[in-house]
């Protein structure tokens, strides 16, 4: 069997063996319920994802491009819905000014976020980036990740393909734009699914950062030999991944869900691509939900990469 042959291999025995372990412990993960890490130790509703933006969300005006209601979960795992295809995107929003200036930023953020959520999320992000002299356009990406971990990674996965199009969408119209990504935890994957796309797709040097903020993907994926590390060295011209040692949903839920390490919470392990560097900011980022905050998180760090 050949390497690529041998991964497979082993990611279905850890997916087969994490399934076990989820079904022993009776992880559950709603925006309604506490969970349990591998220790066993609860962990409040207020720590996940969800938490993260407030009840009453953000203003509906809020320029975002949108999946929302692109796919379903059944008895077939997540598929299309009607009308859809693999990589058509929307938008929503007031999006006047939007590509009139030099740079466009796309935040995407993480798991269980329900819509309006997801609204305050992007406000929020974008305070703290104005509030660090980052006085370009800025965009949310909204999908659906308001649904169990299992299926929330795949749609995750499955929006690279779309958010990469409107990317290629939008560099073809707006040829001079500067193009930046920015994903918190689950978004982590959306963006490295992102330029996974397009690096297939001939795409080289895209995007011109891509910002990973406490991380919700394996910490090997971006090393040399594994999935993303040939992705990131081509579609983006810089990496930057700021990820959290003490970060207590990434150590307790992630560790319990993927039996293993999140690159959000220790970074890249193995030889990362040529363009990647890890940021530990363990000292600034206060919580899981901190990264993209004003006065608590990282966002000063962010804006100095680029």
């Amino acid at each position: 069997m050949d390497d690529t042959g041998t991964n497979r291999a082993n990611e279905r025995q850890k997916t087969s063996t994490r399934r076990d372990v989820l079904r022993s412990v009776g992880v559950t993960a709603t925006a309604g319920l506490g969970v349990f890490g591998a220790s066993g130790t609860a962990i409040s509703a207020d720590t996940i994802d969800a938490a993260c933006g407030s009840n009453d969300g953000g203003p509906d005006s809020f320029p975002r491009v949108t999946t929302r209601g692109h796919f379903t979960v059944g008895t077939d795992g997540v598929t299309l819905t009607d009308g859809h295809t693999k990589t058509d995107w929307e938008t929503a929003g007031d999006f006047a000014g939007v590509y009139s200036g030099e740079e466009l930023l796309v935040f995407v953020h993480g798991w269980n976020v329900p819509e309006q959520e997801a609204l305050d999320i992007f406000d929020t992000a974008k305070q703290a980036f104005r509030a660090n002299d980052y006085s370009e356009s800025f965009v949310g990406f909204s999908y659906g990740s308001d649904r169990d971990w299992e299926s929330a990674k795949e749609v995750a996965v499955r929006n690279g393909p779309k958010l990469g199009n409107f990317l290629e969408d939008t560099r073809s119209r707006y040829s001079d734009l500067t193009l930046r990504l920015v994903g918190h935890s689950l978004g982590a994957r959306v963006v490295l699914s992102t330029l996974e796309w397009l690096a297939e797709n001939g795409y080289e040097n895209l995007v011109a950062s891509a910002s990973l903020l406490g991380g919700a993907a394996d910490d090997h994926s971006v090393a040399d030999g594994n999935q993303y590390h040939t992705d990131v060295e081509t579609a983006a011209a810089s990496f930057d991944n700021f990820h959290k040692r003490d970060d207590q949903v990434l150590q307790d839920i992630y560790g319990t869900y993927e039996l293993g390490k999140a690159v959000g919470e220790v970074g890249c392990d193995g030889t990362p691509p040529a363009n990647y560097e890890d940021h530990d900011v363990a000292d600034s980022v206060t919580s899981h939900c901190g990264y993209y905050k004003e006065d608590v998180g990282c966002v000063p760090e962010v804006v100095a990469e680029f």
